[in-house]
């Protein structure tokens, strides 16, 4: 292990006035191997890792690289482009995923089926499978993942190809059950 890491591991214990026996009991370990830790003798583990971060009130990069880490002007610009597209993305998406899209199938179904337009109250229940494929959508724009979207998709496609076009509700619903091996 880098001893500069070990030295910065000591540093923020006796910052934060800790002994290697409190913060060995905050982590979940032993003294010794915080000792060994300080030593340079071993790394902590990814978990530990958090640990001493949330603990030290400090990122992950700031415990790991230490806070004046130089960066080259294109690291600096794409960092910053990154998490501003980040944000602007992550508002718009945030809207998406909280819109009741669930309340307004609720009121379409009641709407559609009150009115009795195209088979009322026998057809408008299909309204609800748009619920799972709406937040789907939303989450492969949010992930970026088209992949995600298309085998589920295609399942709702062909239930209600079968169920309008050749009257098979009753049978054709065990297509569904297919949907979790996928994933």
């Amino acid at each position: 292990m880098n001893t500069d890491f070990a030295q910065k591991l000591s540093g923020y214990r006796q910052q934060k006035g800790l002994s290697q026996e409190e913060l060995a009991q905050k982590i979940g370990v032993s003294s010794q191997t915080v000792s060994e830790w300080e030593r340079g003798e071993s790394s902590p583990d990814t978990d530990n890792l958090i640990a001493l971060s949330e603990i030290y009130g400090i990122s992950l990069d700031e415990l790991i690289k230490g806070k004046n880490q130089p960066q080259s002007v294109f690291q600096t610009a794409d960092s910053s482009y990154t998490e501003s597209s980040d944000k602007s993305q992550g508002s718009k998406f945030k809207i998406l995923s909280d819109f009741p899209y669930s309340l307004i199938c609720v009121l379409i179904h009641c709407l559609w089926g009150m009115s009795g337009i195209l088979g009322g109250w026998s057809y408008s229940w299909t309204i609800f499978l748009t619920i799972p494929v709406y937040y789907l959508i939303v989450s492969m724009i949010q992930k970026r993942k088209l992949i995600t979207l298309c085998y589920p998709l295609i399942v709702v496609a062909i239930f209600l190809l079968l169920g309008f076009c050749f009257d098979l509700w009753n049978i054709c619903w065990v297509i569904f059950l297919i949907v979790p091996f996928f994933f």
